[in-house]
């Protein structure tokens, strides 16, 4: 089967997001089944992109980028250009669209363009976007609008979570839940266990970062060993992750990595005692999403810690799989502890973890399902 991933990232293959992450395995994961993906990033153009751009990534994955040529009515050709894109790639066989959250009338317009062609249309469902805490009136009201309403406009739903799925069934249409994914076929190289623990995720995340600086600030380790903060975000959120790290007077042992390699990623990664994702039980949008970064996490063999928030019980077990904690300072801080002092327990969580991913979250296996899932529709 041939389908086109539409609208799900920005600035695919150059930019590095979860979004652009889970994407790309997708078509990987078709792609070592037989089938084809072709991503096609928003409408909405790329930065300083004067055309339209078709293009094969490093990893042999068709692409399309929209121009921004025009700063006001470029949105409008755009519109046009894809109407070209899908009707061409209806041509060459493509049978179906999976498509990313945008604002509500850009979603539209990809629900009515790929409905106009014929493309059956499919839509993953990874956020709760009524639970974010917006900054604008406007953004409210689409989120509002956009998950009350988005099952109406497309023929299947992929929710990332129970919660999610949940949220899905009064549209009555089918769903498939589809978890975080990463290549367990790839092999990560083995190497030195080195004295750090590492975060990865968006510098916003104040409230997660603040308990991870205290559950640190409070371990019996902090002496010995480091904490790497692996952030995204711009100039201004960094800055405001530095500042917490010197209130803590953390110079010394928290380090700020930003705009890494993906082999860099993958090798702090590989060399931590363990990966940690927070999660609040208190938040709506853990308990609804499902985070990527935990499939890329234990891939890499080493043990997640993290909080029994959304999906982690569905899959984990406390100091079996991975290391569950309450989200509380006391928590976090002996997790630290209890990795740092037992790291040959700390080596056999990692890889019972791999095992989870190899049985749930392997792109093969799901792209297989996401095929058959949408001929069934």
């Amino acid at each position: 089967m041939k389908i086109v991933l539409l609208g799900i990232t920005s600035g695919y293959p150059h930019n590095i997001s979860a979004n652009i992450v889970k994407t790309e395995f997708i078509s990987l994961g078709l792609i070592s089944n037989g089938d084809v993906g072709c991503i096609v990033n928003s409408i909405a153009g790329e930065h300083n992109l004067k055309k339209m751009k078709y293009g094969v990534s490093i990893k042999g994955i068709e692409y399309v980028q929209f121009s921004s040529k025009f700063k006001y009515f470029g949105f409008l050709f755009n519109i046009i250009n894809l109407f070209r894109v899908l009707k061409h790639k209806k041509k060459e066989g493509y049978e179906a669209v999976i498509i990313g959250f945008d604002i509500f009338p850009i979603f539209l317009i990809y629900s009515l363009v790929s409905k106009l062609i014929g493309l059956k249309r499919t839509i993953l469902f990874h956020e709760w976007h009524i639970a974010f805490k917006h900054t604008h009136f406007l953004y409210k009201i689409d989120a509002e609008i956009k998950d009350r309403t988005f099952g109406y406009f497309v023929d299947g739903i992929f929710p990332i979570s129970h919660f999610l799925n949940q949220k899905s069934l009064k549209f009555k249409k089918p769903t498939m839940k589809l978890p975080i994914l990463a290549d367990f076929n790839k092999k990560y190289p083995k190497l030195e266990i080195k004295e750090y623990f590492t975060y990865c995720g968006h510098a916003t995340y104040y409230n997660a970062i603040k308990l991870m600086l205290k559950s640190f600030h409070a371990s019996d380790i902090k002496k010995s060993v480091k904490l790497i903060l692996v952030l995204h975000g711009n100039k201004v959120q960094i800055e405001k992750v530095s500042s917490m790290i010197t209130f803590f007077n953390f110079q010394d042992t928290v380090e700020i990595k930003t705009n890494i390699p993906q082999k860099e990623l993958y090798d702090i990664y590989s060399s931590s005692i363990g990966l940690i994702i927070p999660l609040d039980k208190d938040s709506i949008q853990d308990k609804a999403r499902f985070s990527q970064k935990i499939a890329e996490y234990i891939a890499t063999e080493r043990p997640i810690i993290t909080s029994d928030v959304g999906e982690i019980s569905n899959y984990f077990e406390n100091k079996k799989n991975a290391i569950i904690v309450p989200f509380t300072i006391d928590g976090y801080a002996e997790a630290f502890n209890y990795l740092a002092n037992n790291l040959d327990v700390a080596n056999e969580i990692g890889i019972k973890g791999r095992l989870v991913g190899e049985n749930n979250f392997d792109i093969k296996l799901n792209a297989l399902k996401i095929v058959n899932f949408i001929k069934n529709i």
